[in-house]
């Protein structure tokens, strides 16, 4: 008996010591197009999640699919719900910035940009098409979505989405509502399109995207590749070691965190 208990401890410490969490990649897909007078060639955004206990961290990758190589890794965030923060990592400029919860934007943010991002405002309409579609065996709920975004009298980042939505993963998928709310935070969003934001129950699994710039059509696809248990690697829910801590987000990091959830989030 004393052996047994003795390879249960020793059973149950080295499961504790080695942490497996859910691990997601994604890419999303830009099709080809004719710009400013040259031939754009398709390219790929990689997007990795780590889903933790009360913990999330996101980080997008860009590949350039003609050379394919990973060019560079761009961004990461960190939702830690438990400690009430969230970890803004600019990997372009290796600098971070920690911002607790519930946010204080003049504390967070530039003091230029402030005033200028009063000016935004996120609005859109969500419809629940009732058309179920299943993707790698998974049954997913089909919605269409129109989006666009107004900054003083310019309107801009017009798009239309079919996205495919499940509930079918072995993840939290609410802590990832949580990061894509507070993102768009910052834009101001309209009342009407917060709501209808809740017709949403789920974790994106695919998406067809058009988005509509200077009398053009930009084609994307996002789609789940991996969904599969695995070990933490270092520090992915922790403080980076490797850059620089700074004390507020700056227009770039605004830029990337409109990028981010103008490119995968809800």
């Amino acid at each position: 008996m004393k052996k047994i208990i003795a390879f249960l401890c020793i059973l149950l410490f080295s499961s504790t010591a080695i942490q497996a969490e859910i691990y997601v990649s994604a890419v999303q897909r830009f099709e080809a197009r004719y710009h400013h007078g040259s031939h754009q060639p398709e390219y790929d955004l990689v997007h990795e999640f780590w889903f933790g206990k009360n913990c999330l961290t996101l980080l997008r990758h860009e590949y350039c699919n003609y050379e394919g190589d990973l060019i560079e890794s761009a961004m990461r965030l960190t939702f830690d719900k438990e400690k009430q923060r969230i970890m803004v990592a600019n990997y372009s400029e290796s600098t971070y910035v920690v911002i607790p919860l519930p946010m204080n934007l003049p504390l967070v943010v530039d003091s230029t940009l402030v005033e200028s991002i009063k000016n935004y405002q996120i609005n859109g309409t969500i419809q629940s098409t009732g058309e179920k579609k299943t993707i790698d065996q998974k049954a997913c709920a089909v919605f269409k979505i129109t989006e666009w975004i107004v900054y003083g009298y310019e309107r801009f980042y017009d798009r239309e989405r079919t996205i495919m939505v499940t509930q079918d993963v072995p993840l939290d998928w609410r802590l990832l509502d949580e990061l894509y709310r507070w993102i768009r935070s910052f834009f101001n969003p309209q009342g009407s399109y917060l709501s209808d934001l809740e017709k949403i129950n789920g974790f994106i699994y695919a998406t067809e995207d058009v988005r509509f710039q200077r009398g053009q059509e930009i084609h994307s696809s996002f789609k789940v590749l991996e969904i599969s248990e695995k070990a933490l690697p270092e520090n992915i829910f922790d403080l980076p070691n490797d850059l620089n801590k700074k004390a507020k987000l700056t227009r770039s990091d605004l830029i990337a965190l409109r990028g981010i959830v103008y490119l995968v989030g809800w």
